[in-house]
């Protein structure tokens, strides 16, 4: 199969299992309502059909969500090759900086959702459930600040000098 189709098979992937993901989220939202307290009652009053059907939506998310991560890596190679194939000046050693900026986009990305997930679930623990959830959130947004501020400063210099060739070779032109 060519890049192209590559390419085309993954964003695909990637918009079709959003769309599923999307629509078990809106599922376990509206049917499930107390999911959280479901969860929390699960050892007192036994695993109940209503329980199972609830970690089982559960569960769909988080395969879902795994599997738009894991097409999203492989997106990120398909682009960054085709970034330096097809932007003027960049070389293919600077390819590796680009994937890893991308990657490190992903893991932000993936840090965001364990803080969206997590959250309501540290709000469960008795008496100090929102000092665990203020520490979360804290925790994962300092290192989510210094990823993107690498990422956008690795992503700046790789495009910086392939934008300065471009520029010199409309000046030559001209």
């Amino acid at each position: 199969m060519s890049e192209n189709g590559k390419v085309r098979t993954r964003v695909a992937r990637v918009l079709i299992n959003s769309g599923i993901l999307f629509l078990l989220v809106t599922v376990t939202t509206f049917a499930v309502p107390g999911t959280l307290v479901l969860i929390r009652e699960i050892p007192t009053t036994g695993l109940t059909f209503a329980s199972t059907i609830a970690l089982l939506l559960i569960f769909l998310n988080a395969f879902f969500a795994l599997r738009i991560v894991l097409d999203l890596i492989r997106l990120v190679d398909l682009t960054s090759s085709f970034l330096v194939a097809h932007i003027p000046g960049l070389k293919i050693e600077k390819r590796v900086s680009i994937v890893r900026a991308l990657k490190e986009i992903i893991v932000v990305l993936i840090m965001t959702i364990v803080a969206s997930i997590g959250n309501p679930l540290l709000l469960l623990v008795p008496q100090i459930g929102w000092l665990l959830q203020l520490v979360l959130s804290i925790g994962l947004a300092i290192p989510a600040v210094i990823l993107l501020y690498d990422a956008g400063k690795t992503l700046y210099a790789v495009f910086q000098s392939g934008i300065e060739l471009l520029i010199d070779k409309l000046e030559e032109s001209s």
